[in-house]
């Protein structure tokens, strides 16, 4: 797993984490149903199927672009809120079904 964020590239309240072995579609249903809302890729491909463009152009492998999430964070989310959703994110991939 990688985790783009920070860089000048980026937007502050934006983190992309880059799962592999994951198609993001997976990881956005089980992470929905434990109460969080993100999203797969880029926001110019959200609803793609294909590896996002925008990603791809930034260097990240197509492979690892088809993993990839978009979470976003707003002026009011605390530092709880993102240990919960590290929580959270956790235990989607450890998911067995």
């Amino acid at each position: 797993m990688a985790v783009e964020a920070g860089s000048e590239d980026f937007l502050p309240n934006i983190v992309h984490v880059l799962v592999d072995g994951f198609e993001s579609e997976t990881l956005i249903l089980r992470l929905d149903m434990q109460g969080f809302g993100v999203s797969g890729g880029s926001a110019c491909s959200s609803h793609s199927l294909e590896p996002s463009h925008v990603l791809c152009a930034l260097g990240v492998d197509a492979d690892r672009a088809l993993g990839a999430l978009r979470v976003s964070m707003g002026r009011w989310t605390s530092e709880r809120d993102v240990d919960a959703f590290v929580c959270a994110l956790e235990a989607s991939l450890d998911w067995s079904m």
